[in-house]
């Protein structure tokens, strides 16, 4: 099946509706997407999305830093849009001294960033460090325990985005489907379908650094690993929960305060067996 939504110019956006959980339940058709940055798409999509597919809600992940110029517009009073940012500040958090820079804004900042996170600007494994900072710091568990209410409030159809739809909307997928009796394998299924998505946006990316003027072989990689993700990363996520909480659903419950009866209602919300 098919789950992605094809629609503007968003490459990340799908469809929760089609995957089976441990019980043989499927979450119901147009109820939850998960997204790229919606600012991508245009007014007239956004409101044939609510006409056609009752559009209600809008959760972005995004910090402030990352809205400068990139915020999406109010459609009307009968869409919510709510920001719950998981991390501030994630493109001002300084850099290590290095010598490489690009001729594009954007791309040197990502560059930096690769800094940030690895002396040797290599995310294969530091950014495990970004995905525990996910499920530990106070803004992104006060964030997401406010994003499962508004999962399981909602009345239409629900869109969660952050910028690439990959690590935070990842995290808040993992929530999601662990609540609604989704395994791991299933989960990491779904995780992974980014990098089916964004094999040209990799491509395109690794010749706009080479043009300009990036030929640290380690970055070039660390670009083309980065459009996408890697299994680990939502591995070291889960592993912290599990270190801290010893499950997820210990979690959910208790550090996210999405009790028993919140999960339950959240399932005959919007599983469905077909």
């Amino acid at each position: 099946m098919d789950r992605k939504i094809k629609i503007g110019s968003l490459i990340n956006a799908r469809d929760l509706h089609g995957l089976k959980n441990k019980n043989g339940y499927t979450i119901k058709k147009d109820k939850l997407y998960r997204s790229d940055a919606l600012c991508r798409i245009s007014l007239s999509d956004l409101e044939r999305l609510e006409k056609e597919k009752n559009l209600k809600t809008i959760i972005d992940f995004r910090g402030k830093d990352e809205l400068n110029g990139n915020a999406l517009d109010p459609i009307n009073d009968d869409i919510k849009h709510y920001y719950l940012p998981v991390n501030e500040g994630i493109r001002n958090r300084g850099t290590r001294p290095h010598k490489d820079h690009c001729n594009n804004k954007d791309l040197d900042g990502m560059i930096n960033f690769f800094y940030y996170l690895d002396e040797k600007g290599d995310v294969t494994y530091a950014t495990e460090k970004m995905y525990k900072e996910f499920v530990t710091t106070p803004i992104a568990l006060t964030n997401f325990s406010k994003f499962l209410d508004l999962v399981l409030n909602n009345d239409g159809l629900l869109i969660y985005h952050c910028s690439d739809g990959k690590d935070r909307t990842g995290i808040a997928t993992m929530l999601i489907l662990s609540i609604l009796d989704y395994d791991l394998d299933t989960i990491f299924y779904d995780y992974l379908l980014t990098n089916e998505n964004v094999k040209e946006k990799a491509i395109k990316r690794r010749k706009m650094l080479i043009d300009g003027g990036i030929n640290n072989e380690i970055l070039l990689h660390s670009s083309d690993i980065m459009a996408g993700v890697l299994k680990n990363w939502l591995e070291a996520g889960i592993k912290e929960i599990e270190l801290r909480y010893n499950s997820i659903n210990n979690f959910i419950t208790n550090e996210l305060h999405f009790d028993k009866n919140k999960q339950e209602l959240l399932k005959e919300k919007y599983l469905i067996k077909e």
